[in-house]
């Protein structure tokens, strides 16, 4: 025999998750503070919604407070549903300063620290070329521009490899992942100085 799911008519153990006793202290609060001037606690009074809806509300929010906070901040396939996008494919803007490329960068765990300057000249020269997409090439056909939006990043790994300064990185992004090979300078470089405390 297939025993019958039912909900379970006894009240929640958390004051925060039991909508009927937020509501009645929310009326003993209106009765205690406004007896002489809110005398129509009916239903349809419109201070009446507002405090059923906040009793909801409140409901909603002690349900989360229980969860554990993986199951909070999780973002990914691993604990979420199959129809759930992740967070980074469903926020409506890309980074665009210097401060939001810093915050995209250490959201990746081998990455420590890292310091992002909006670069005034550019090691490889850049030239303009309508035709092409992105219309700028490595090719001498015009005055060499400095295309904007180019930024120097040094960045601090979790795990230091003093031996190498060359590594290998895989970034996914909201419009595909790169591939990067990166020469990064020595630690006792001048260009490392500020990660050497």
């Amino acid at each position: 025999m297939i025993e019958t799911l039912k909900i379970s008519s006894t009240a929640p153990e958390r004051t925060s998750m039991n909508y009927a006793a937020l509501r009645d202290g929310g009326m003993e609060l209106i009765r205690e503070l406004a007896q002489a001037s809110w005398t129509d606690h009916n239903v349809h009074d419109p201070g009446i919604t507002l405090l059923e809806a906040f009793s909801y509300a409140m409901t909603e929010l002690g349900f989360r407070i229980q969860l554990e906070i993986p199951d909070l901040l999780q973002s990914g396939a691993r604990h979420a549903p199959p129809d759930l996008a992740p967070a980074h494919r469903v926020l409506p803007c890309a980074p665009v300063t210097p401060r939001d490329l810093r915050a995209v960068l250490l959201d990746n765990h081998l990455l420590r620290d890292t310091r992002i300057t909006i670069s005034g000249h550019t090691e490889a020269r850049f030239f303009e070329d309508p035709a092409s997409d992105p219309p700028f090439t490595y090719t001498p056909n015009s005055e060499p521009v400095n295309p904007r939006g180019l930024y120097e990043a040094v960045l601090e790994f979790t795990e230091r490899e003093l031996n190498s300064n060359t590594y290998a990185l895989s970034v996914t992004t909201a419009s595909g992942t790169y591939n990067l090979d990166m020469a990064l300078p020595y630690w006792d470089e001048d260009e490392a100085r500020p990660f050497q405390n």
